[in-house]
């Protein structure tokens, strides 16, 4: 009975030590994604995702994500993407992402009919004010309507840092 005792004291510190060491380590990891209605993209439709980077000092990796159905009609994917910053600072790319090779596989994740792919925007970047971030996303295709998407999500994680 007393080792019994003994082992739940035990168990009981040491549950207590490891919620206490996990919950120091704060890290910044974020997905949103959109859904599309029909899975038809207007051009006039831009995806808007908020984040708030607090810490200026970490890295960050931030990702891109693109679902598009087995019927999507081409290998690639243009993007006109938009960082604004808390104080209104304004950062502008042109994206280009293949989404299948020159044989028509695709890339990326499959499941039943939509293939899910996981790009990498910007790398081990740090932001240059804390607050609140606006990623502004748009398709660059050359028509107006671009179907066969069928969600676009953006992602925000806390970088590995060399030791």
């Amino acid at each position: 009975m007393r080792k019994l005792k003994i082992s739940v004291i035990y168990l009981f510190i040491s549950s207590v030590l490891l919620l206490v060491v996990s919950s120091c380590k704060s890290s910044l990891n974020q997905s949103f994604t959109y859904e599309i209605p029909s899975a038809i993209w207007e051009i006039n439709d831009p995806m808007k995702f908020s984040f708030e980077i607090n810490n200026i000092k970490k890295s960050y990796n931030l990702f891109v994500i693109v679902v598009n159905s087995e019927d999507y009609s081409t290998d690639n994917i243009w993007l006109f993407s938009q960082m604004i910053s808390p104080k209104g600072h304004i950062f502008s790319d042109t994206l280009m992402y293949y989404i299948a090779d020159d044989k028509g596989k695709w890339y990326g994740n499959k499941k039943g009919n939509l293939i899910s792919n996981k790009f990498i925007y910007k790398s081990t970047i740090r932001f240059i004010e804390p607050g609140i971030y606006q990623f502004v996303m748009m398709h660059g295709m050359r028509a107006n309507q671009l179907p066969k998407i069928s969600e676009i999500g953006f992602v925000i994680e806390e970088a590995e840092t060399e030791k």
